[in-house]
């Protein structure tokens, strides 16, 4: 690499650090963190929210416990979740605590060994161009800062995605290269040119292809772990890397990998029974029902698919400020996928880039169809979800770096499509810390704390909600978790004898305020953003 090539990755990479720790700590922890996240990775046993208190009490997590404490109590709150980044985490916060930066840091630091993964194996696949393009569409992707400041499994499922890609990749380019057909002309990929004797040339090949195998092997069953969509990225592997085996006659290609998925087994087995639980609940997953429809197969095939791509560049959301992001997106995907085959060539790899190629979309396309098809057959909209997709993400990442390079190399205006590109993800990501994105259970302590007295009663919807206001709370209240299953007897029985009450709703819990008996009325309501209101009941 230049002295410029150097200053522009060190550029890009302080670009992702800062934006992925800028404003880190701006939203709250919000169900999914401070309820899911930390009950698994903390390991410690919550007490039952639901009965009346004898007194006002504060719910404050304790230490992080062992590593066989977590994956003994696991499965305790979320039915689907792999425990690898409950491990993780569980490690991170005995060293650097439980904070909310603490927590969410890790993701960030996730995040941006993805980005360097992804630029160095990308520069070695297509050279340094689209490796930088690419690292920088990445650096500024509002999909990827969001889940890089969100203390859940995202970040991970990206870094150990973009990791295995990679070695596997690259471990398919070496093997296939220095294969020696005899009597035949050559279809594999071209070996790049070596220096040096035979001898050592081949011992260095040998242990590349180990490191690769064993780098492969590791960070797939990380990935597995990670999140159980990734399966579909490795079930991709498989058929894919079989098929190339058997149309390049590659016995020790498959034999290398043979051994890498069989290692693989090997280290999931002691944690497949949690597989096997999660796999059993995976139907009663409330958050990825869709009502059955004949239009809606067509619809997620055709569109949900290409716009997950979009997502991966642009954001979940995107603010009307940044809205040319979707068409910016757009001209870098479509590039990916007309212009990359008018790439010029970069060495070492000169003949090997549509083998790349091929491999690379693959990686983008056929995961996403095998979950569309179990979305028709089991009534599911997972496909919907990007996050859920985010083991495909990396694909998309390498293909829009050699599109935007391809597009420099031809059109004087792509120089302009990607600054405004840039531009309007900042835009975005200074948008998302402006407004808040996820549910402001800080702002909800602090109101509660003013107007709430320690001995009213104070119930939260849905009951799991108290450790997410307890977060933020400093004082002691009579707090009581109700829901809406509990049933209208139940919750008449728990107001027995009171004039009035507090009751904090958020997202699902809404529906218990239809319950509250006849002769409550409501005397005051303060509304925050998604979802989240404080309300004020008396008798009549």
């Amino acid at each position: 690499m230049t002295a410029k090539e150097i200053t522009a990755l060190l550029f890009i990479f302080l670009l992702a650090a800062g934006l992925r720790l800028g404003g880190i700590t701006f939203d709250s922890l919000w169900l999914d963190e401070s309820y899911q996240t930390f009950t698994e990775t903390i390991a410690q046993p919550l007490p039952d929210f639901t009965r009346i208190p004898d007194a006002p009490f504060l719910f404050k997590f304790g230490p992080p416990q062992s590593v066989a404490t977590v994956l003994s109590n696991f499965r305790k709150v979320d039915p689907l979740c792999p425990p690898l980044y409950a491990v993780l985490l569980n490690r991170w916060m005995t060293v650097f605590g439980a904070s909310d930066f603490a927590a969410r840091s890790l993701s960030s630091l996730l995040s941006m060994l993805s980005l360097l993964v992804l630029f160095f194996s990308c520069r070695s696949f297509f050279g340094t161009l689209p490796a930088l393009f690419s690292a920088l569409l990445v650096a500024v992707s509002p999909f990827d800062i969001h889940y890089a400041q969100e203390a859940r499994m995202y970040g991970l499922l990206l870094f150990t995605s973009t990791l295995s890609g990679s070695a596997l990749l690259g471990l398919c380019l070496r093997v296939l290269s220095n294969r020696k057909d005899e009597g035949k002309p050559r279809t594999e990929p071209v070996a790049p040119q070596e220096t040096g004797s035979g001898s050592a040339h081949s011992v260095g090949s040998t242990v590349e292809c180990a490191l690769l195998a064993v780098t492969y092997s590791v960070s797939t069953w990380a990935l597995i772990n990670s999140h159980y969509t990734a399966l579909f990225v490795v079930l991709f592997q498989g058929l894919y890397c079989t098929w190339l085996c058997f149309r390049h006659r590659s016995l020790k290609l498959f034999v290398i990998l043979s051994i890498c998925w069989l290692s693989v087994l090997a280290m999931w087995l002691p944690w497949f029974d949690l597989f096997r639980q999660a796999a059993a609940a995976r139907t009663e997953s409330f958050y990825v029902i869709r009502q059955p429809s004949l239009w809606w197969p067509f619809w997620a095939l055709i569109a949900r698919i290409p716009f997950n791509w979009l997502v991966f560049l642009s954001g979940k959301q995107v603010v009307a400020y940044a809205i040319p992001l979707y068409v910016t997106s757009s001209i870098l995907v479509a590039a990916a996928s007309s212009l990359v085959n008018r790439l010029r060539p970069a060495a070492p790899f000169d003949q090997n880039q549509s083998f790349c190629k091929q491999f690379i979309w693959l990686w983008a396309i056929m995961p996403p169809l095998l979950v569309w098809l179990i979305d028709v057959i089991e009534g599911h909209k997972v496909v919907e979800i990007a996050r859920y997709l985010t083991a495909t993400a990396p694909a998309i990442y390498f293909l829009c770096g050699c599109g935007a390079q391809a597009l420099l190399a031809m059109r004087g205006w792509a120089k302009v499509l990607l600054v405004v590109h840039v531009a309007c993800a900042l835009v975005n990501n200074a948008y998302g810390h402006i407004m808040t994105q996820r549910e402001p259970w800080q702002e909800m302590a602090a109101l509660v704390e003013r107007q709430v007295k320690t001995d009213e009663p104070l119930l939260v919807s849905q009951y799991y909600d108290i450790v997410c206001l307890d977060r933020y709370l400093t004082v002691p209240l009579l707090q009581i978790g109700v829901s809406p299953a509990l049933g209208a007897e139940r919750l008449a029985s728990l107001l027995a004898g009171r004039k009035r009450f507090w009751l904090i709703t958020a997202q699902e819990g809404e529906a218990i305020k239809n319950m509250i008996p006849g002769d409550y009325r409501l005397r005051q309501q303060t509304d925050l953003r998604h979802a989240l209101h404080l309300r004020l009941y008396e008798r009549q």
